[in-house]
C-alpha cells in the first residue's frame, strides 16, 4: 500500500512470448498517442498578421500589404521598414503553415 491508502499494481510481462511483447507494446504505444492531450491553442496572432494573412489569400502582393498591415509603414526609416516587413513575411508564412498542418492533421 502507498502512503495515500491505494492499492499499486505491478504488471510484469515475462511469461508472454516476444512476439506477444512487441504486440502489446505497438498496442500500448497506439493507446498512448490517442490519450496524449493535444496542445492548447498558443497565442493569438496580431491583427496585422490577421490581416495580411487574409489579403494574401485575396492575392494581393506584398508591395501592396506591407503599408496596410505595418503600423506606421511610411514614417519608419528604411532599416526599420526593412526588418518590419521581414519579420511580417516570416509572421505570414508561420500562421499559413500552421493552418496547412491543422488542415492535414483532420484527414
Amino acid at each position: 500500500m502507498t502512503p495515500a491508502g491505494r492499492r499499486v499494481v505491478v504488471m510484469t510481462w515475462s511469461c508472454l512470448p516476444p512476439e506477444d511483447l512487441e504486440a502489446l507494446d505497438r498496442a500500448y504505444i497506439r493507446l498512448a498517442r490517442r490519450l496524449r492531450r493535444k496542445r492548447a491553442p498558443g497565442r493569438p496572432r496580431s491583427p496585422a498578421v490577421t490581416a495580411a494573412v487574409e489579403m494574401r489569400r485575396q492575392g494581393k502582393l506584398w508591395h501592396q500589404i506591407y503599408p496596410k498591415a505595418i503600423c506606421g509603414y511610411w514614417s519608419l526609416d528604411e532599416h526599420e521598414r526593412y526588418h518590419a516587413r521581414e519579420n511580417l513575411r516570416k509572421a505570414v508564412k508561420a500562421a499559413l503553415r500552421r493552418e496547412r498542418q491543422a488542415r492535414q492533421e483532420q484527414r
